[in-house]
Parts: structure tokens; sequence; C-alpha cells
């Protein structure tokens, strides 16, 4: 969960500096990034703890999480 995050916030910081919204002048070359062993869904991946995880840190809906 946290490379793309931190891809997320490399991309955020190189749209400031081109846009000169900041005093950064610092531009990050970032060309992409991986996810290894992401979930793909819960039909496929019916009984990974990914979603537990993710639930705890709030970024699945407690509604979708009763349903999994």
């Amino acid at each position: 969960m946290y490379a793309p995050y931190l891809a997320w916030a490399i991309h955020q910081h190189n749209e400031e500096v081109i846009m000169g919204n900041t005093n950064q002048t610092l531009k990050i070359n970032l060309k992409g990034f991986i996810v290894a062993n992401g979930v793909t869904d819960l039909n496929t991946d019916p009984f990974v703890k990914t979603v537990d995880t993710m639930y705890k840190f709030n970024l699945v809906d407690p509604k979708i999480f009763k349903q999994y």
C-alpha cells in the first residue's frame, strides 16, 4: 500500500514543480512503480488478509467489508 502512495506523492510534487507552485526546483524522475502481490478482486482472491489491513486503515468502506 505504501508504493502507490509514495508514487502519488512524487507525482504531485513533480506537478507542483512544473506549475511553479512550490519553492522546490528538483523534479524527481519517476517512470512507474510496481505493486507485487496486490489484490485483484474479492472473487479471484477471496482469502487474502489485504482487505482486513485496508479496512483497518479506513481504506475500505464498512459496508463493503461486511459483504466481504
